[in-house]
């Protein structure tokens, strides 16, 4: 019995000849011709579960070529948590086959801006920011952010998030606790709790990252927002880890 066919790209009249050699659409690369970097979220799973140690989720069960699923989108959905009412849901995709996205930059001569999963282990995130720095080209520079908007209670690695660094034992928060327990998504410690995360688990990865990569390849972002700033200056000064980042983000 002849194996399925399982690597397949649906054309447009008329561009066969480009796909034969080239997997992006040329109105695509068109599109993005005047961008000087690319920011790679849902692509990446930065709201997925992927990525989390579990079965089914290790590093080598990512997206690859070979497989139908390469896309960008979150769905389908998988309830997280219900909070002060409302549902969070984890994105259950893979996001999309990671040699892209040094691929896409490198065809756009781009700098490259990727976004871990939130519940990835430091093998996986460490496995996925050498892959693609090994993949862009050389004067290209890589940045990369732990998921995405962890601040904001929409999503669900931000609940995710401040309940890990509430039980962690390691992240030392000097706040009352007991003001999260309120279960109220504008008490600042909710922000905060979810901001300690993203820089703890940036900490431990850029630790690791910086054995093999120096400042000039790699770029640690430290993503806040602008009405959480004096939250994002607390926790900076937590641990040391302002001495983790390169660069901030400011989401307005």
């Amino acid at each position: 019995i002849e194996k399925a066919p399982t690597y397949i790209h649906i054309v447009p009249e008329g561009y066969l000849g480009d796909f034969l050699d080239e997997p992006f659409h040329p109105l695509f690369l068109k599109n993005l011709g005047h961008y000087s970097c690319i920011r790679f979220m849902d692509a990446c799973g930065a709201f997925s579960k992927f990525g989390d140690g579990e079965p089914g989720r290790q590093w080598h069960n990512r997206t690859t070529k070979f497989q139908p699923q390469n896309r960008a989108l979150n769905e389908p959905l998988e309830l997280a948590f219900t909070h002060n009412g409302y549902d969070r849901k984890w994105a259950t995709n893979y996001g999309m086959c990671y040699e892209y996205i040094y691929e896409l930059c490198n065809e756009l001569n781009v700098d490259c801006y990727i976004c871990i999963p939130p519940l990835a282990t430091t093998e996986f995130a460490l496995e996925m920011i050498r892959l693609i720095r090994k993949g862009l080209k050389p004067h290209l520079k890589l940045y990369y952010e732990w998921s995405n908007e962890c601040w904001n209670l929409n999503f669900p690695q931000s609940g995710a998030f401040a309940i890990l660094a509430d039980r962690s034992t390691e992240v030392n928060f000097p706040y009352h606790k007991f003001w999260f327990t309120k279960g109220n998504p504008d008490v600042p410690v909710t922000n905060l709790l979810s901001l300690t995360w993203q820089a703890h688990r940036m900490k431990e990865v850029t630790t690791e990252v910086m054995k093999e990569f120096t400042r000039f390849d790699v770029h640690p972002v430290f993503a806040f927002q602008t009405a959480n700033a004096w939250n994002a200056d607390q926790v900076l000064q937590i641990n040391d880890y302002h001495k983790t980042f390169t660069h901030l983000a400011c989401n307005g």
